[in-house]
């Protein structure tokens, strides 16, 4: 099977290799795993991106090419799917370029107002949209629903968890039961996550934060703050070995709803507690790593509270999930791409 994944919005024109060597942000590291481990299993895959010049290349099996918006592959390169990424409004050209092939979206945030008139483009297109939480589905059904009947609303929608690869940190790594660790972008409610920080430092003075982020958004300088520890953008296994020696992930924010999570499902799978607010699929995806991590963020006495209890050593049991294994994900992307209507997507549903 011939698969294109069209990335019209990635910071970087970055690939596979890239993984492990530098910073690179969620759904850029899910699309690379994915699209590797699909290659792996026999089907030829591309990725099409818009800041990606020159020639095409290739990294672990899988073609990067360029992504011109009124382009079309070479002949030789007909794809049977193509999966776009997050952006809707390229789907009418992009089906008028591959009228034959089976076409989806991948969303990995929340519809903004843009979305009013998506409804009749995703059934005009006969697009099937592939959210990576049941949260982010809901949301998805809700924007739709505004243009199309809810069971048409239902059958263009189904969910595909991202997939979730740690690097497990050495059996001699120490563990810091005063350090906490925010390794999100800036954007992701940080200014309220240092804020109640610095409250809790009033209390536990021997307190620390670790900031690392991915890297697509330039961060204050913040390294003259106690108990501020800059860490800046990792790869992926110097990050998670920081994220393998503290008590928690601090992510008590209460404005910024995560589609799914990565970082949550990431910790977990290191071992590692994640302190969250109740809000966008932080609840669905936590309560797959382990219960007791999601509490009442706005209050402060409930983050204090929890917080003590953890330093004294009774922490969530978290373990990885099974629902976010590569070679199940995987399997429900070709089961999809395998599915022959729209109205068959629902049984992917994890």
């Amino acid at each position: 099977m011939k698969i294109l994944f069209i990335d019209p919005e990635c910071p970087a024109p970055l690939d596979g290799s890239d993984l492990g060597r530098v910073a690179i942000g969620g759904t850029e590291s899910s699309l690379f795993r994915l699209a590797e481990s699909l290659a792996a299993k026999g089907h030829w895959v591309a990725i099409s991106q818009h800041n990606r010049f020159g020639e095409k290349t290739e990294a672990n099996g899988v073609c990067y090419q360029g992504f011109v918006y009124r382009d079309r592959c070479p002949a030789a390169d007909q794809p049977d799917v193509v999966v776009v990424l997050r952006n809707f409004k390229i789907l009418p050209r992009v089906r008028q370029q591959y009228p034959n092939a089976r076409l989806c979206l991948w969303m990995h945030c929340f519809p903004g107002s843009r979305w009013s008139k998506a409804g009749s483009v995703i059934r005009q297109t006969d697009t099937t949209i592939i959210s990576v939480s049941k949260t982010l589905e809901e949301e998805m059904k809700k924007v739709l629903e505004k243009q199309i009947p809810a069971w048409q609303a239902d059958c263009h929608t189904t969910t595909i968890y991202n997939p979730v690869n740690v690097h497990h940190p050495e059996t001699s790594l120490t563990w810091n039961p005063h350090q906490l660790i925010y390794l999100s972008s800036p954007h992701k409610g940080l200014e309220e996550v240092l804020a109640k920080f610095r409250v809790l430092r009033i209390q536990f003075p021997h307190l620390t934060l670790a900031l690392a982020n991915p890297g697509y958004l330039l961060e204050k300088e913040r390294s003259h703050e106690e108990g501020i520890r800059i860490l800046g953008a990792l790869p992926q296994e110097e990050l998670h070995r920081h994220v393998a020696q503290s008590l928690a992930v601090f992510y008590p924010q209460t404005t910024f709803a995560e589609t799914f999570g990565l970082i949550f499902a990431e910790a977990n799978s290191l071992g590692t507690p994640v302190l969250a607010h109740d809000l966008g699929a932080a609840k669905e995806v936590l309560n797959k790593g382990g219960k007791g991590q999601v509490q009442d963020c706005h209050n402060p006495n409930i983050i204090s509270k929890t917080l003590i209890e953890w330093m004294e050593g009774n922490l969530p049991q978290v373990s990885s999930s099974p629902d976010f294994q590569l070679p199940t994900i995987t399997e429900k992307w070709e089961n999809l791409f395998d599915s022959r209507a729209v109205t068959d997507t629902r049984s992917l549903v994890a």
